[in-house]
Order: C-alpha cells, then structure tokens, then sequence
C-alpha cells in the first residue's frame, strides 16, 4: 500500500479539519444547550491532537489516534447503528479503511487472514486516472462522470463469496496544487477525456503527488450477493458454451452464492413429451440426481402421482425438505431411493416450462435435511425465466443438429418412421461429442410389411452399392500402398494403427456394404489419414 501511495497523482494527508469547521459552524448556530456543550467539549478535547487537523501523512499512525478520531466521527458513525451499517473512513482509491461499524469489522473477521481487501477490476493504472479526475471536478469544477459500479468481493465464515457495492462519500476532502503541479488547461482536459487508458499521458500531466489531498473519504457498503449472482447467471447462460464443466460448476457456485448454502449442487433433467419420461442431457459433465446412474426413466416408474401433478401437470416447484420422511410416504419410489443413493436429505425441483410445455427440471440439492425448502424456493421466481431462455436456445440448437445429422446420413424420410431416425441421429450426435467417431446405423423395421409397392430400375442400388465398395476398396488399396512405402522409411507406431484400420475396413466392405460404410472411411480419411499426409 506504500508503493501504491507514493505513485498516485496526490499527496495524501489525512485530515478531519472539514469535520471540525462542520462543528463550529454548528455551535455558531445551535439554540439546544445540551447540543452546544456536547459540541464544545469535542472541540476542546480534539484541540489536544493537532495533527487530526493539520493531517496525517502515514496511514500507519492512525490506529495511535484512534480514540480521538471516533470521538470525533461519532456523528458520521453513531454508535446505535454500528451492528448494522457496513461502513468506514477511507482513503480514496485505496484500500485504507478506519473507523469501521462492528459489521464492518466483523464481515472482514470472517474473511479470514489470507483474504486481501481490494476492489474488483481496478487495477493501478485506474485507481492513478481516477485521482487525476478528482483533481478536475473538485479544484478546476469540471462535471466528468468516472462514476461506476465498484465491487468488494469478501468470502463469509462458510466460504461463500458475497458481494457488497460501494458508496462513496467526498464531502470532507480539499485538494489544491503542490510544488510539482502542473496547470491544466482546457486543451489538456479535452485530450485526456479521449485518451483514458493512456495512464502515461495522465502522469505527465499530473505528475505524482503533485497535488495536496486533504481530507478523508467515506465507504458505505451494501450486500448485492444475490443480485450480483444473478447478473453472473446472465452472463453465463449467454455463453454458447454453457454445456463444458468450467461453466457448469460456474453456474454451480452462482447458486450456492443466492442460496447461502457451501456445498449445494445443480442438476438438470430434461422431460420427453412424447414418451412422458424424464433424460439425461446429452452432455456428459451435467449431472441428474433424479435419474443418478440411469440414462432415462418414465414418469410412471421415476416419481409419484404427488409429484408427477406437482411437476409435470402443474409447473410448480416440487420441495422436499426432509428426503427421509419422503421416501417413507413415496412408497419407495425411484426418485427418493436415487435421491438417499446420492446422499441428498433436502432438494427443491423447478420446472423450467415455456407456457404449458415442460422442457426440463432444474434440481438444487443440499446433504442436509430443511436447507432447502418451499420457503427458500422463492429465490427462483427471479432467475428462472432466464434459464427458460437457455434451455429453449439449446433445445433448438440441438434439434438443428438432429435435422443436419439426418439430412446428411438419410434420403427423405416419411414423417411416419422419423422418430426412429431422430433417436438414432441423437446417438450419433452423442457419440460424435464423446470421442469424434460417430456411425449413422442401419436402421430396420422386423415383421413390417408394405401395403404398396412401386417399380424400381431393377437391381439399381445393388449397382449402385457394388461401385461404390469397388471405389472404396480401390481407395483403401491405394492408402494401404502408400503406408507400406511410408513405415520402409520411418517405422513410426502410427503407420501401423492407420495399416491395421485400413485391414478392418477392407475386410468389412469384402463381406457387404452398410449404410454407414461410407461415413466411416470418409471419418478415417479426415481424422487419422490426412494428418500423416500432411506429414508425408
């Protein structure tokens, strides 16, 4: 903090003398005999610290000043308020505090030893540019805003991160030129306005301490924890990429932030209209604690008729604080024996709907019985419209996937059958997501017979298929040649991965082709063959 001192555009001192001209101007006019002898006697008893007056240079010396200085801030700070105002005398742009309430003190107590008091994203460069502007507004007048949301982020007791925004109070502070100040002309002001990150131009025109500050600041602060989360959770659910794990357990730490709750966790389970069922997502990192180790469960088999009015017919959140006495009243349904699996005691479960259509349900559950609860559940009623936003994007992000994946694999589909080309384009999305190897299977209908028929070319896609297990044999034949010649001269392990897939691949074409024959040479070639081409 001493290095950060001396590299600021002002010379501080710290100085109460606003406060005591405050009180004489007060005792000049005050008609109570009570108030005037309680003003006299301050003033009497701060005559004996000179130095609160004149100013402090080093923030070290406050503490021996101490008692003096909450006598006189008594007013600013009244006593009665002390357990419930975060506030503190500080100086400005740095994280010098004094004279905190109780609350203050006991909120930084909590934080811990290893917590270091800083605003967020404001960095030197800022905090030197913001002392520049000071000097502007208050001794040439000028009127420039630089105000903006400034943030503490302090963890409580338990770990929880809060967030508190500041309130900034500048009545008691004098700033005039020192020895080293330079005039600022109107020219100046009007190339600095455009140059705001420019902090060199700033320091030439504002050298350090070349100005006196005299005075102090005050801080109010005031707990935005779950605003401020619910701003993050926008933020997130904006990113396209809100699927990967870092976003996840981001989203994650969001709600234990609005919730107060360390270890609370997120899931998310997505409902099936047409087959009334309940699915994981299809990507790997979000969790289910409805389903925990299934992949999928119909409403019948995972939850009770309670539940299943609760959730699904009504869209209402669905609370269970206390999962023990639950399962005893569930008859042991699947949902309270996967809930006690996962060693959850409390949950509630929110329908994320858009209109009468459930989407899916968003599951917080706490290891601890009456955490969580129809009361706390609340919380939700401001947050989940922006989930619905999200989940309705990615629904309609994926079913274009699903569309785009049958286009590619599948001639025009009957409306009738598309079902079964819709589940297995998701497989294939899901396996293309694990791994980057996907196949489109052959997809067959036993004991379904055509009710009509129509005349083809004969033997037209037999023809069709043989040219086209000729062309990929002849392409395999041709890759295998150039890999033999390839491992003569570099015996490298990867030439004989590529030689032993190729085999397999011949092999299986030898024997018929398959509608995902194509797709799996053509996967080959691009992901293992033309990197060793590139190489070659």
């Amino acid at each position: 903090m001493k290095n950060q001192l001396e590299d600021f555009p002002l010379d501080i001192k710290i100085s109460f003398h606003k406060v005591v001209e405050q009180y004489q101007l007060q005792l000049e006019s005050e008609q109570s005999s009570i108030a005037k002898n309680y003003i006299e006697n301050v003033l009497d008893y701060i005559s004996s610290f000179p130095k609160l007056v004149e100013g402090i240079d080093n923030p070290e010396d406050l503490s021996k000043n101490k008692d003096a200085i909450r006598i006189l801030l008594d007013d600013l700070f009244p006593n009665i308020l002390s357990n419930n105002e975060i506030k503190a005398a500080s100086l400005p742009f740095h994280n010098v505090i004094f004279n905190s309430s109780k609350r203050f003190r006991n909120i930084l107590d909590n934080a811990g030893d290893n917590y270091q008091f800083e605003m967020r994203n404001l960095n030197e460069d800022m905090y030197y540019i913001y002392g520049c502007i000071l000097v502007l507004n208050h001794h040439y007048g000028y009127n420039i805003d630089f105000s903006r949301p400034l943030y503490y982020d302090i963890p409580d007791e338990n770990g929880i991160l809060k967030h508190y925004r500041v309130a900034l109070n500048a009545d008691f502070i004098d700033i005039e030129p020192g020895e080293g100040a330079k005039e600022i002309s109107e020219k100046d002001v009007d190339i600095l306005i455009q140059n705001i990150e420019d902090v060199s131009l700033w320091k030439e025109k504002f050298p350090p301490k070349s100005w006196i500050f005299k005075g102090f600041t005050i801080i109010n602060l005031t707990d935005v924890t779950v605003d401020d989360a619910i701003s993050d959770l926008k933020t997130t659910l904006l990113h396209q990429e809100t699927s990967n794990q870092a976003e996840l357990f981001r989203f994650q730490e969001i709600f234990q932030s609005i919730f107060k709750i360390p270890d609370l966790r997120v899931g998310f389970t997505v409902f099936n209209k047409v087959e009334k069922a309940f699915e994981r997502m299809n990507n790997e990192d979000a969790q289910s604690f409805m389903l925990y180790k299934e992949s999928s469960a119909d409403c019948e088999t995972l939850i009770c008729e309670k539940t299943y009015n609760q959730l699904v017919k009504e869209k209402g959140y669905f609370t269970i604080a206390n999962i023990d006495e639950y399962a005893k009243k569930a008859n042991n349904s699947l949902l309270s024996k996967n809930l006690k699996d996962n060693h959850i005691k409390s949950c509630i479960l929110a329908p994320i709907a858009e209109g009468e259509e459930l989407l899916g349900v968003l599951e917080l559950v706490s290891p601890r019985k009456n955490e969580l609860n129809s009361i706390n559940a609340i919380k939700l009623e401001d947050i989940l419209p922006y989930i619905v936003t999200a989940v309705k994007r990615n629904r309609t992000e994926f079913e274009n996937r699903v569309k785009a994946v049958i286009q590619s694999e599948c001639t025009s589909i009957h409306p009738s059958v598309l079902w079964i080309f819709e589940n297995e384009a998701k497989q294939f999305i899901k396996d293309q997501d694990l791994d980057g190897l996907a196949s489109f299977k052959d997809i067959t209908f036993k004991n379904v017979y055509p009710l009509y028929g129509q005349i083809d070319i004969i033997a037209s896609s037999d023809a069709r298929n043989s040219a086209i297990e000729k062309d990929l044999q002849y392409q395999l034949e041709l890759l295998e040649n150039i890999i033999n010649e390839a491992y003569q001269i570099e015996k490298l392990p990867i030439y004989d991965q590529v030689r032993f897939r190729i085999t397999e691949f011949r092999e299986e074409l030898a024997e018929g082709l398959n509608a995902s024959s194509e797709q799996k040479v053509f996967d080959l070639l691009r992901r293992e063959v033309n990197p060793i081409m590139d190489h070659l």
